[in-house]
């Protein structure tokens, strides 16, 4: 049997889950949109300062690429803030044994 290669997983399942989730992404607005707009302060937010708009990539046409696109661009982000956080939890931790 063949092994399987546990950081390859760690790094597939989480792309897997936002192609699949990506999938079942609704167009009406979310929670704190209806919210926004039944509060009547929808208006004075802009969306140009939004980075993923509606959860898409602006400059891409198609809809359900746009959304795996940007879940996945997302994802990485949240990787690299992990990978920063925990380096400075480690450096400090490492810092207070000495």
């Amino acid at each position: 049997m063949k092994k399987i290669n546990k950081k390859a997983l760690a790094y597939a399942f989480p792309i897997a889950v936002v192609i699949l989730a990506s999938l079942f992404a609704s167009g009406l607005p979310d929670t704190l949109e209806f919210l926004a707009a039944k509060m009547g302060f929808a208006q004075s937010v802009e969306e140009s300062t939004a980075i993923f708009t509606d959860y898409t990539m602006p400059f891409m046409k198609e809809n359900a690429l746009s959304n795996i696109c940007a879940g996945i661009v997302g994802l990485i982000l949240l990787f690299v803030l992990y990978k920063i956080i925990n380096a400075i939890i480690t450096k400090h931790s490492n810092a207070k044994i000495k």
